[in-house]
């Protein structure tokens, strides 16, 4: 086996650069962002499955056998690549495997077949569509392409918490990444004054506690399968990451005005386990400045309210007014605030510069086929 092993981590996309910088805190490594991949190489394969278990931004974390340049003959193009890969290296003669795709482009399922063909051909080895030891893996982003071994499994970003859930709720590593994004420090105060279902604060929590977001998912994990890994200690292994974990309250509140939204946060939180490091409440935007005082806020993160049936265009303007004007009181100078829509990305760009908040950093994110705008601005 290679001494070096390289890794790539796919991101929730627009936040590629965030999630080399979340790869190179947690591993001390140089990870490098491309269009939809994240990638870097560890000294072994237990310090790829301590990055999987602690990350919060990746939907998918996957070890590079070859890189190939996509074409219109993808499955020809990876099977010239396979006859050069001693596969019997991973999959020893009583293993099971299958082979899935992760691609921006169409043929999914046929090359999945295509490959699998291939592979049982010159392996002999068994395919299994439930629970296979090893997960061959095509991940195509643009002019990229990879094949690998699947390590983790195809969706990071979901998170067992998020059952008590309302309309635009965002997935647990598109929120992380916003926490992320915003550089947010454990022990600043941290504020989500439209917290919805808690995702973003709860996303905040864990990072400053060093929780990881698959705390009690530790089965899911496609590497605990692999061959080449049978050998570890698993619970072991789990434990130790797990001392690190803090259990101090956080400066970190989760606001709304909508009572139910603080109440299904408060269920949330309690899921994932940071309930009592996590500080709730239910406040209208007017009262921010008695809440807090002037200058008292680090850090603000959320998605407002969007346009809809029971909420009209000219309220989410005004509420948009509100929160700039709340801010401008509230927020520590060079203080930053971070915010995702799906729409109105002008009015909040138009309020912000009103109450003198310097846009920073303007990016187009995805969460499935919706497109949002994210706007990073500081005091």
């Amino acid at each position: 086996m290679a001494s070096k092993f390289p890794i790539i981590s796919i991101p929730a996309p627009g936040f590629e650069d965030v999630c080399a910088s979340e790869a190179g805190r947690l591993l001390g490594v140089h990870a490098s962002a491309g269009a939809g991949i994240v990638s870097f190489s560890v000294d072994t394969l237990l310090q790829a499955c301590d990055y999987i278990y602690r990350a919060q931004t990746p939907s998918r974390v996957a070890l590079e056998l070859f890189s190939f340049k996509p074409a219109k003959g993808l499955a020809k193009a990876v099977t010239a690549q396979l006859a050069k890969v001693s596969l019997k290296d991973w999959l020893p003669e009583d293993a099971t495997f299958v082979v899935r795709a992760d691609l921006d482009i169409e043929g999914r399922q046929e090359l999945e077949a295509e490959l699998g063909e291939t592979i049982y051909e010159s392996t002999k080895a068994k395919v299994d569509l439930k629970r296979p030891d090893v997960t061959f893996l095509v991940v195509v982003r643009g002019a990229y392409g990879a094949f690998g071994i699947d390590l983790s499994g195809d969706d990071l970003g979901k998170r067992d918490y998020r059952i008590f859930l309302g309309p635009d709720a965002l997935k647990g590593h598109v929120a992380a990444s916003l926490v992320l994004l915003s550089g947010y420090a454990p022990g600043q105060l941290f504020l989500d004054p439209f917290c919805r279902s808690g995702v973003i604060p709860i996303e905040a929590t864990l990072l400053a506690t060093r929780r990881s977001p698959h705390h009690f998912g530790k089965e899911k994990f496609l590497f605990r399968r692999l061959p080449a890994l049978k050998q570890t200690d698993w619970d072991a292994f789990f434990a130790k990451i797990d001392k690190d974990v803090s259990g101090d309250a956080t400066n970190i509140l989760a606001m709304d005005p909508s009572f139910n939204n603080v109440s299904a946060a408060k269920k949330n939180a309690k899921i994932a386990g940071v309930i009592k490091q996590l500080t709730f409440s239910r406040t209208d935007l007017e009262f921010l400045d008695a809440k807090f005082g002037k200058h008292a806020v680090d850090t603000l993160v959320t998605l407002p309210p969007q346009p809809a049936q029971d909420m009209p265009e000219l309220r989410v303007d005004s509420m948009m007014k509100d929160v700039f004007y709340q801010a401008e009181f509230v927020m520590k100078k060079n203080g930053t605030v971070v915010i995702i829509c799906r729409t109105g990305a002008d009015t909040i760009k138009k309020y912000a510069q009103e109450y003198k908040f310097t846009l920073k950093n303007e990016r187009k994110a995805r969460q499935g086929k919706a497109e949002l705008t994210v706007l990073t601005f500081q005091r």
